[in-house]
């Protein structure tokens, strides 16, 4: 459980800061779920929601919708907060508006390309239930290698999705930094717990 919390946590900075860049990049911050801290903490990370509201998918099952959980999913036009006359504006006119889907991983170094194909395959329900709607999307992949490895398949995604060049650089720069740190802490507790299991006598 200490290991599992470890890595949702690692996962879970790294969505901040990809969903901080985004929010800052030329676009302006538009409406945005994000499942990467808790219900409370939403505001002060700049997001809407952590599930699909049920005005963007109406005829969607309850229990579908709480199994789909993108990272983070940006509706292009629709300003943050928006008024429900903005929402329905947005959903009247939906080929005015994208949805960016933007799913983030982490990967041992030199195996990203199975992650890569596995993160692709994660929302293709989502995805296929927005297109099905009348929806545009667009679904990009983060990967960041556990030990501080970073793609340039990323630095191109984070381009595509409105980041600068200096912007992509620079976030790509702390996400390595972020993994090497983890990684020593992660490995560190890893080491700490075979010790009192060792004392314990759990084999």
């Amino acid at each position: 459980t200490q290991m599992q919390a470890m890595y949702v946590a690692r996962h879970d900075k790294a969505v901040r800061s990809i969903h901080k860049l985004l929010q800052r990049s030329a676009g302006g911050a538009y409406y945005t779920i994000m499942d990467a801290c808790r219900e409370a903490d939403l505001q002060t990370h700049g997001a809407d929601a952590k599930r699909l509201p049920d005005w963007l998918l109406p005829g969607l099952e309850e229990e579908d919708k709480k199994r789909m959980r993108p990272d983070i999913l940006r509706i292009v036009g629709l300003p943050a907060a928006p008024t429900p006359e903005e929402v329905q504006a947005a959903v009247s006119c939906k080929r005015k508006h994208t949805i960016q889907i933007v799913e983030v991983g982490f990967t041992a170094d030199t195996r990203w390309q199975d992650r890569l194909k596995e993160k692709r395959g994660q929302h293709a329900r989502l995805v296929a239930a927005l297109r099905a709607d009348g929806w545009t999307v667009d679904t990009r992949v983060i990967l960041v290698g556990r030990t501080g490895t970073v793609y340039k398949f990323c630095r191109s995604a984070l381009l595509e999705l409105g980041a600068t060049t200096e912007a992509a650089s620079v976030l790509l720069a702390k996400l390595s930094v972020h993994a090497v740190i983890a990684a020593h802490d992660i490995g560190m507790a890893r080491r700490r717990l075979e010790r009192e299991r060792g004392r314990d006598g759990v084999g």
